[in-house]
């Protein structure tokens, strides 16, 4: 009689919590002729218990540059169709608009990312399974001498956040010209409005405070910065 016990157990065990693991390698849209390749694999983590459903995401994406000339900036979207029919886009930006470096030929770019997990109740389609898929599609790439291919709409918000940054950097510059070095840290030390804008200027507060560089050494990183930027002005916004 235990041993019935306890088998109707491990059955009701079974029924209530469903597991399963899928990889899914990463298809790119643009596999020949592109500027960009992108390859590795998304790994999705499905396990259903008591109604709910717990889903560990990990991606694995590197982008190379494959073309002949240096890359300023892209812009692309990974898509990611999951078995119970869902989908998700995810983002990858990179811009070196402000800085001497670029994506040349050959170089490699890590846009890995961690297992992350979200909880949800089962939805009602989850029984209709589909083939799962990620599909990462080129939106829009400049090179360092200005021309673009794709469609510039996709990188709108990048272009705001340079005309920002370009004001930033140009702001700082000119109190440490006219009011000095005490004045001049107070601003770096504002929070910009615009999170992206801000985000850049971070990196110099890193720079000054972690990194323990003074207020002149400080302005010579915003002014060198800030000369890359105006040297690119032309092509700021395509």
């Amino acid at each position: 009689m235990k041993t019935v016990k306890t088998l109707v157990y491990l059955l009701l065990v079974c029924i209530s919590a469903f597991a399963s693991e899928t990889t899914i390698p990463i298809r790119d849209e643009m596999s020949v002729g592109g500027p960009l390749l992108n390859v590795g694999h998304v790994t999705l983590s499905e396990t259903v218990t008591d109604g709910q459903l717990r889903l560990s995401r990990l991606d694995e994406w590197s982008v190379k540059n494959v073309s002949q000339h240096p890359i300023v900036a892209f812009v692309e979207e990974m898509y990611t169709q999951y078995p119970d029919g869902r989908n998700e886009a995810r983002v990858a930006q990179y811009d070196s608009f402000f800085d001497s470096k670029v994506l040349k030929p050959g170089d490699v770019l890590d846009y890995s990312r961690p297992a992350h997990v979200t909880i949800t109740v089962v939805p009602k389609s989850y029984d209709d399974r589909s083939e799962a898929s990620s599909t990462v599609r080129i939106r829009w790439v400049q090179f360092s001498d200005g021309t673009c291919v794709g469609e510039t709409k996709f990188a709108e918000g990048l272009i705001k956040m340079r005309e920002g940054i370009l004001e930033a950097l140009t702001h700082l510059s000119e109190v440490y010209e006219v009011h000095g070095p005490e004045e001049f840290l107070k601003e770096l030390n504002k929070t910009y409005e615009t999170p992206l804008v801000d985000g850049y200027i971070a990196h110099l507060r890193y720079f000054y405070k972690d990194e323990h560089h003074d207020a002149r050494e400080t302005l010579d990183r915003v002014r060198a910065h800030l000369e890359i930027g105006r040297q690119r002005s032309q092509f700021i916004a395509p």
